[in-house]
């Protein structure tokens, strides 16, 4: 049976700058250009290499790529969490968003969550247990 994929959108901001001036094709192509290397990226669509409109805002100061991942949602959180870490630029803001990506940062908030309400149970806990067995 063929392992499901998944996908990511990546949204890429750069400034007062537009989609098609040549600094910002050559910022967002170079960004995502680390993706290529991943053994665990199937495809990366964006609007130039497709010329697809759907892929660039309306007021043209921003774009998309939508990131095939080879893994499906259980699979692909370390190959999305890699992903996550390879997209960084100087220049331009990235956001990731789709499926996988609320998948996984919602799990994060919840280990961070449940490690904050552990710390504070154990605290609670041990003033109780020293204020119960003080008080004989």
């Amino acid at each position: 049976m063929k392992p499901r994929s998944s996908y990511c959108s990546v949204h890429v901001r750069g400034g007062p700058q537009r989609v098609d001036d040549a600094d910002y094709r050559q910022a967002v192509e170079s960004t995502l250009a680390s993706l290529v290397s991943n053994p665990d990226v199937g495809a990366v669509l964006t609007y130039y290499g497709l010329g697809d409109a759907r892929l660039r805002s309306a007021d043209g100061r921003m774009t998309y790529a939508v990131v095939n991942l080879k893994r499906g949602s259980d699979e692909g959180i370390a190959a999305y969490q890699l992903l996550r870490a390879a997209l960084r630029s100087e220049v331009l803001k990235i956001e990731l968003g789709g499926e996988l990506a609320v998948y996984v940062d919602v799990r994060e908030q919840l280990d961070r969550d449940l490690r904050r309400a552990e710390i504070v149970s154990f605290i609670a806990l041990a003033v109780l247990l020293l204020w119960v067995f003080r008080s004989r």
